[in-house]
């Protein structure tokens, strides 16, 4: 049996690493974050969650065996309730925007933000996945949703 020594200081066992072959390494699993500034505004959507005129933001997140990722969405809303911002996920799986994963405004706008974990449960598999904010409004005109300093930032846990 192999001991480590440290200073004639027995320790125990040595541990031996077995090494890894390349393609069993996995790649890093990174926070990422995207802002559009743009203030934009949509009309009436019905019950579909859209693009505002400049889509996003958007991130690209590697998501690991654990099948698991925080959201945070943030953004400046106004108009008349409802409307919201949500997450849809693209790539690896598909989850489409919902209001149960939705920031809405309150009636007289502001910043506000919303965080959501999203699991295997929620149809979240592993690789490569694109997180996009998209938005719904039931109203046009002068109380459309308007939407500006929207943020989206996936964190793979």
């Amino acid at each position: 049996m192999a001991v480590g020594l440290v200073a004639g200081v027995t320790i125990g066992p040595a541990i031996t690493a077995k090494p890894q072959p390349a393609a069993a390494v996995v790649a890093q699993a990174r926070t990422e974050s995207a802002t559009v500034d743009n203030i934009e505004q949509i009309g009436d959507t019905g019950r579909a969650y859209v693009d505002m005129p400049t889509p996003g933001p958007t991130v690209t997140v590697n998501v690991g065996p654990s099948r698991r990722v925080l959201v945070i969405l943030s953004a400046h809303l106004s108009g008349r309730h409802p409307g919201a911002m949500s997450v849809e996920v693209s790539g690896a799986s598909a989850i489409r925007a919902s209001d149960v994963r939705g920031l809405t405004p309150r009636l007289d706008g502001g910043t506000g933000s919303f965080t959501i974990l999203l699991t295997a449960a929620d149809g979240l598999r592993e690789g490569p996945n694109v997180f996009a904010a998209k938005y719904r409004s039931v109203e046009s005109g002068d109380h459309a949703l308007v939407a500006g300093a929207r943020n989206i930032t996936v964190i793979p846990l």
